[in-house]
C-alpha cells in the first residue's frame, strides 16, 4: 500500500517540477542585457545665439531666462546676450522694412501678460500679411546707447531691445495692391519698453529711427541691400499708454514731430481734448507746426463714454437729467422734474487707479460728457461743481493685492504645497491672506472704501435725494478691478456695475461674483 502510493506521489511530482524547471530557465533566457550606452551625458545647458524663445513668450522675459541660464553655469557670455550690431541679414535684397512696438516694462503680471497679447497681435497680423518668422523657435537682442544714438552702449548705460525678422512666405507670398510698389522681402520687428523714451518720445523715436537704418545697412552681407532711403520711415506700434501718447502731444505741440515716423495706436485711448489738457501748451502756438502721423485703431475714450452713458441711461441712470434738474432752471414745485428726482438713481460712482495717467482722464472724459449730455453753457468752474454731485470720484493705488513680482511665485507655491496637504476628510482650509492694516496689501482699505460709497448712498436716499443708481470699475489692471468688484458687489449686491476693457480674465475669475 506504501510503495504503490510513494509512485503515484512520485508520478504527480515529476511534471510539476518540470514545470517550474522551464519556467525558471526561459527567464534566464528571455531576460536579455541592456545596452551599455558609451555616450556621455552632455551639459544640462548649452549657451547658443540667437536666444531661444516661443512664439508664444514675452520677447523680454526670454532674454532674461537666457541671461540667468548664461549666469548660472558661470558662462562668461552672460553679459553679452544682447549685441551693439545686427545678426548678418543674409541674402538680403533689397533693405528691410523696420517696426517698433512699444510696451510697458513692467514685471507685473498684469504688464507680462499685456507684452504676451501685444505679440500674439503682431503674429496674427503678420500671418494675414502672407509674412511667417525667419527662426521660429528663437530671438535676438540689440543693445543700444541709453539715448538711442548710434554711439556703442556704455557698460552702465543701455537699452537692451528684442528683435526677430518676419520674411515672405514662400508658399503664399504677400502681392502688392494695385498701384503700390511691392513690398520688401522682410520686416525687423524691435521690442522697446517705451520708458527708453523718456519725456520727448518723438524726439528719441526719431534718433531711433536713424541709428535703426545705419545698423541695418551695417548689417546687410555679404552683399550690400538696396540703399536705405534717408527718409525711410519708422512705423511704430504704440504707445501701450495714454501718459506715453500725452508726451507725444506735448513734444508735437513743441514742433518735434517728423513725417518720418508713423505711430499706430492700438491701445492708447484718451482722447485728444483731454490729451491737450493735460500738459503746459505754447501760448501762442508755433506757426506751420508739423503734425505727427498718428493713426488709431481703436475708439477714443470720448466715443467710449458716450456710448456707455447711452447704455446707462437705458437702464434708467442719467446723470445728465440729474445735473439739469439740480442746476435751478427746470426745478419749479411739482415739476416732472421734482418728482422724479426723489424716487431716481442717476447717480454714478467712479472708482479708478490715482497713479495712471489713463485712468485720471477717463474720469474726466465721463464729466466732460455729462456736461454735454446736460447742455451747461456756463463757466468751466460752475460745470465742474454741478457735475461733481452726480459723478462721484473714488480711488485707490494700483496693486490692491500688494504682491510684487519676486513675491508672486513663493506665495502661489505656499498656497498649493498647503492646499495638498489636505486630506479628502478634513474641512478645506482657507488660503486667502488675512486683510491686515499692516503691510503691502490693500484688501483692507478696499473693505472701508465699500463700506463708505454704501453710507454715502444710503445718506443720499434719507435726504430725499437721488442715490447712487450704477458703479463703475475703471482702470488698467483686471486683478485690482477683479478685486473692487468682490468687495462693492458683496456689500451692494443690487447696484448696477460696469466696467471698460472687457477681459478674459475678468469672465474666468468673475464668475462666482457676479452669481453672488
Amino acid at each position: 500500500m506504501d510503495s504503490k502510493g510513494s509512485g503515484t506521489n512520485l508520478a504527480f511530482w515529476l511534471p510539476g517540477s518540470a514545470v517550474i524547471l522551464s519556467l525558471v530557465v526561459s527567464m534566464f533566457a528571455l531576460n536579455r542585457e541592456p545596452f551599455l550606452e558609451p555616450r556621455p551625458i552632455g551639459a544640462q545647458f548649452q549657451a547658443q545665439l540667437p536666444i531661444e524663445a516661443r512664439l508664444w513668450q514675452d520677447p523680454f522675459d526670454a532674454v532674461e531666462r537666457y541671461r540667468k541660464k548664461l549666469g548660472d553655469s558661470k558662462n562668461p557670455d552672460a553679459e553679452n546676450v544682447c549685441s551693439p550690431d545686427l545678426s548678418p541679414l543674409s541674402g538680403a535684397k533689397q533693405a528691410p522694412d523696420i517696426m517698433v512696438a512699444l510696451v510697458e516694462g513692467g514685471p507685473y503680471a498684469d504688464e507680462v501678460e499685456r507684452r504676451r497679447r501685444i505679440r500674439y497681435a503682431l503674429l496674427a497680423g503678420f500671418k494675414n500679411s502672407h509674412r511667417v518668422p525667419d527662426q521660429e523657435q528663437y530671438i535676438h537682442c540689440l543693445r543700444l546707447a541709453d539715448n538711442l544714438s548710434p554711439d556703442a552702449p556704455q557698460k552702465n548705460a543701455f537699452v537692451d531691445a528684442p528683435y526677430e525678422v518676419f520674411i515672405s512666405n514662400p508658399f503664399d507670398p504677400p502681392t502688392a495692391l494695385e498701384g503700390a510698389s511691392p513690398p520688401a522681402d522682410r520686416t525687423i520687428v524691435f521690442w522697446l519698453k517705451q520708458d527708453a523714451l523718456g519725456p520727448t518720445p518723438l524726439q528719441n523715436l526719431e534718433t531711433l529711427r536713424q541709428t535703426l537704418n545705419h545698423k541695418v545697412a551695417a548689417a546687410c552681407a555679404p552683399t550690400d541691400c538696396s540703399e536705405q532711403p534717408e527718409r525711410a520711415v519708422l512705423k511704430v506700434i504704440g504707445p501701450s499708454t495714454s501718459t506715453v501718447l500725452r508726451d507725444m502731444f506735448q513734444d508735437q505741440d513743441i514742433g518735434k514731430a517728423t513725417p518720418n515716423v508713423e505711430i499706430y495706436s492700438p491701445l492708447a485711448t484718451a482722447d485728444n481734448e483731454t490729451l491737450d489738457r493735460g500738459y503746459q501748451r505754447l501760448s501762442p502756438p508755433l506757426v506751420n507746426r508739423q503734425p505727427m502721423k498718428l493713426l488709431r485703431t481703436v475708439s477714443d475714450d470720448g466715443t467710449m463714454t458716450q456710448l456707455m452713458l447711452d447704455e446707462l441711461k437705458l437702464r434708467r441712470v442719467d446723470p445728465a437729467a440729474g445735473v439739469r434738474c439740480s442746476d435751478g432752471t427746470q426745478r419749479r414745485v411739482d415739476s416732472p422734474c421734482t418728482r422724479t428726482l426723489r424716487r431716481s438713481d442717476n447717480r454714478i460712482a467712479l472708482i479708478s487707479e490715482w497713479d495712471s495717467f489713463y485712468s485720471r482722464a477717463l474720469i474726466e472724459s465721463f464729466k466732460l460728457q455729462v456736461a454735454r449730455d446736460a447742455h451747461l453753457n456756463d463757466s468751466e468752474k460752475n460745470q465742474r461743481e454741478a457735475v461733481d454731485q452726480w459723478i462721484l470720484r473714488f480711488s485707490y493705488l494700483r496693486g490692491l493685492d500688494g504682491r510684487l513680482p519676486e513675491e508672486s511665485a513663493s506665495t502661489d507655491k505656499t498656497a498649493s504645497s498647503d492646499a495638498g496637504k489636505n486630506t479628502l476628510g478634513s474641512p478645506p482650509i482657507d488660503l486667502s491672506p488675512l486683510e491686515k492694516a499692516d503691510g503691502n496689501s490693500q484688501l483692507d482699505y478696499l473693505r472701508r472704501l465699500a463700506d463708505h460709497i454704501a453710507r454715502e448712498d444710503e445718506a443720499y436716499r434719507r435726504n430725499g435725494e437721488s442715490g447712487i443708481g450704477a458703479i463703475g470699475i475703471l482702470g488698467v489692471d483686471a486683478y485690482d478691478k477683479l478685486l473692487v468688484l468682490q468687495a462693492l458687489k458683496s456689500r451692494m449686491p443690487y447696484k448696477l456695475y460696469f466696467s471698460t476693457d472687457l477681459d478674459a480674465r475678468m469672465l474666468q475669475r468673475a464668475t462666482s461674483t457676479i452669481k453672488s
